[in-house]
C-alpha cells in the first residue's frame, strides 16, 4: 500500500491517476475505499483521507452516483447522519446528489431507505421525508422497479395496504420487477380470477412467460401457488427454486413480504374475506 511519496505504491498510483491523469469514478471510489479500509477516514481538511477523497471526487471531479452513494454510506456508518443543512452529513450528501447532481435510481433508493430507518416517513408533500423521496425518485425514474418495491413495502409497514397495492399496480407497465409482490397482494385481496388485468391468475400467467429471464418469477410463482393451495404447481416451482444458482435460503425477503401482507391486508376495510388470514 505504501505512502504517497513512494512511487508505484498503491497510494501513489491512486493519487497520480485521480489527481493528475483524469481517472474515472471507479478509480476515485477504489482510492477512497482503500483509505477507509486502512482506517484513514480522517477529516475533510486532511488531504488523502477517505473523507477528503470522496468530497474531492464528488464536488470537484463530478464523480458518478456510485461514489456519492458510497460517500453517504460511509458518513452514515460513522454516525454522521446529520441534518440537511449540515454539509457533508449523509443527509446532505444524498440530497445534493439526487436533487442537484442527477443521481441514479439506486441513490434515490438508498436515500429513501435512510429516512425509512430514521422513521421519517412523512408525506409526499413533506420534503426530504421517505414518502417524498420515493415519490420524487419515481417521477424521475418511472421504470425503477426497486423504488416501487421499497415504496410499496413502506406503505404496507405503515398500515396502508391499499396504497401499496396502487403503487405496485402503477409499476406494472414499466417492468416486471414487482409483479411477484403485486400478485401476492392481489391474492390477499382475493382478486384471483376477476378477469381484470391485475387479478392473480393473469399476473401468474405473465410471470410464467418471464420465468426464463427473472429468477424472482420462479420464486414468487412458488409462493403464489403455495398460497393458493395449488400443491402440484407449488412443488414444481419449489424444485426449480432449489436448483437455481441464484437461490439463497437465507434470503427471506419474499417470506417477510408475505407475512406483512398477512398482517396488514387482513385488517384492510377494502379486503374481501379469504381463508388466508
Amino acid at each position: 500500500i505504501g505512502d504517497y511519496e513512494c512511487e508505484n505504491s498503491a497510494r501513489w498510483i491512486c493519487h497520480e491517476a485521480c489527481i493528475n491523469r483524469n481517472a474515472d469514478s471507479n478509480a476515485w471510489l477504489a482510492w477512497a475505499q482503500l483509505e477507509k479500509e486502512q482506517g484513514n477516514i480522517g477529516d475533510y481538511e486532511c488531504m488523502n483521507s477517505a473523507r477528503w477523497i470522496y468530497r474531492k471526487a464528488c464536488i470537484c471531479y463530478s464523480a458518478d452516483s456510485s461514489v456519492w452513494r458510497a460517500w453517504a454510506q460511509m458518513e452514515k456508518g460513522q454516525g454522521n447522519i446529520g441534518d440537511y443543512g449540515c454539509e457533508n452529513s449523509a443527509r446532505w450528501i444524498y440530497r445534493e446528489a439526487c436533487t442537484n447532481r442527477n443521481a441514479d435510481s439506486s441513490t434515490w433508493l438508498a436515500w429513501a431507505q435512510l429516512e425509512m430507518q430514521q422513521e421519517n416517513i412523512g408525506g409526499i408533500e413533506c420534503e426530504n421525508s421517505a414518502r417524498w423521496i420515493c415519490y420524487q425518485g419515481i417521477k424521475r425514474y418511472p421504470d425503477s422497479g426497486s423504488l416501487y418495491a421499497a415504496y410499496a413495502g413502506m406503505e404496507l409497514s405503515q398500515h396502508c395496504p391499499c396504497r401499496a397495492r396502487e403503487i405496485l399496480r402503477d409499476a406494472l407497465p414499466y417492468n416486471l420487477y414487482s409483479i411477484g409482490r403485486l400478485t401476492i397482494v392481489e391474492i390477499f385481496y382475493h382478486n384471483i380470477d376477476s378477469g381484470d388485468g391485475f387479478c392473480a391468475n393473469q399476473l401468474i400467467e405473465r410471470m410464467k412467460k418471464a420465468e426464463k429471464d427473472y429468477f424472482s418469477a420462479i420464486l414468487y410463482l412458488y409462493h403464489c401457488y403455495a398460497l393458493l393451495g395449488r400443491e402440484e404447481e407449488a412443488a414444481y416451482y419449489h424444485e426449480r427454486l432449489l436448483k437455481h444458482p441464484q437461490y439463497d435460503p437465507e434470503n427471506t425477503t419474499a417470506e417477510r413480504f408475505i407475512q406483512l401482507c398477512r398482517e396488514e391486508v387482513a385488517v384492510s376495510p377494502a379486503r374481501k374475506h379469504t381463508g388466508l388470514s
